[in-house]
């Protein structure tokens, strides 16, 4: 169901382990330069002019995640040829994400020499291949087209505006109406974080064909707690790419280890049908993050992974029949390797009657020909899938 609407005993630099704790440098670190566009698989060599001694390797060598102040979980291993440790994450880094990598003066060499100096380093992930546009540029308040038009409501949205002045130098009835934002919507489905509605009243100038249009939007819930629904979704977008996701991955292989995490770490939100399933659950946020939703989540989330991990995908609103009607539905179209496929995780994901979790490919990539036995789409909105 869709809605209508991240002298010493030195180390040279080329630059570990469980999480959870708060770190702060005090200013007797030595600070080497930050480094940047760090690959999210990074394997670190610290290498020193001595001989470690093994032991006091642990809980010495840390690397937080910055704006988190969370240790990240990484392996080790001393090579005592060349007097280094190799340092990689358990899992990658996040794309885009500042990390501390933290040397304390307690590692000792194996004439039991400290470390003259604790030592700090900052590194920044490499940005990922995402095709998601969320920063928004201004546009201003001056509508001199009808993509003017549409910018301006489309910034006022995803900054969750509850008023938006627009000007219309050559208004029109026709160009220049509220039904843009439902198209709005379905082009860019992350816009909506709890969009419920909107209103409107024109002032038209009498002496010429000017008006000012002025939109009030209407929402489920504050701008703040948006903005934190938000913000939430994004960071563990990054944290799920950069857990699946590895580079020498084909764009298939990509597709199918999203497609396979979404089916696996979902359920069909059941309270639909009783009435009492909250407005997360039509959102990326209630598959992501409360890992419930309905086919409107499943699609929202497919949309935002696929396209975060450089796949670009397209949010489709239809009509289903599931055996008993024809209801309201949502699926993607994606573009792997120049070909384009219908995915439908929601319907990979079915409910069974035991309870048993079921993983199908039954909707994983299929063409126009075979999706139509159950699903229909305006054919003259969306792309054509041949295959």
């Amino acid at each position: 169901m869709y809605k209508k609407y991240i002298k010493i005993f030195f180390v040279f630099v080329f630059l570990f382990l469980k999480a959870q704790t708060i770190f702060a440098l005090d200013s007797n670190y030595k600070v080497w330069e930050s480094k940047y566009n760090v690959s999210v698989d990074k394997i670190w060599n610290i290498r020193f002019n001595k001989s470690v001694d093994m032991s006091t390797i642990k809980d010495n060598i840390k690397v937080i995640e910055k704006d988190n102040e969370i240790e990240v979980s990484v392996e080790t291993l001393y090579t005592d040829n060349d007097n280094s440790i190799i340092v990689k994450p358990r899992e990658n880094y996040k794309y885009d994400t500042e990390y501390i990598m933290i040397i304390n003066d307690n590692i000792k060499s194996v004439t039991n020499k400290n470390l003259s100096q604790p030592v700090s380093f900052r590194f920044t992930t490499e940005k990922s291949e995402s095709l998601l546009k969320e920063n928004y540029v201004d546009p201003g308040s001056v509508a001199n087209s009808t993509k003017d038009f549409k910018d301006i409501i489309i910034y006022a949205l995803a900054n969750f505006k509850n008023e938006v002045s627009i000007e219309i130098p050559s208004f029109n009835t026709k160009d220049y109406k509220l039904d843009v934002i439902n198209d709005i919507l379905l082009e860019n489905p992350l816009l909506d974080y709890g969009y419920k509605g909107a209103n409107g009243s024109i002032y038209t100038n009498n002496l010429s064909k000017s008006a000012t249009m002025i939109i009030n939007l209407d929402y489920e819930y504050s701008k703040e707690y948006m903005e934190k629904m938000k913000k939430t979704v994004e960071d563990k977008s990054k944290e799920i790419i950069s857990k699946i996701i590895k580079n020498e991955m084909t764009e298939k292989e990509k597709e199918l280890a999203i497609h396979n995490f979404i089916v696996n770490n979902s359920k069909y939100d059941s309270r639909l049908f009783s009435g009492n399933m909250p407005n997360e659950s039509y959102l990326d946020y209630g598959i992501l993050i409360n890992g419930v939703g309905v086919c409107d989540s499943y699609a929202k989330a497919m949309y935002r992974l696929l396209n975060t991990a450089g796949i670009e995908c397209i949010y489709v609103a239809g009509d289903a029949y599931n055996g008993n009607e024809i209801i309201p539905h949502a699926w993607n179209i994606v573009n792997i390797e120049g070909k384009l496929y219908h995915v439908d995780a929601t319907w990979d994901d079915p409910i069974s009657n035991d309870g048993r979790d079921i993983l199908s490919f039954d909707y994983f990539n299929i063409s126009d020909n075979i999706i139509s036995k159950d699903h229909i789409w305006d054919r003259e909105k969306y792309p054509k899938c041949l295959e």
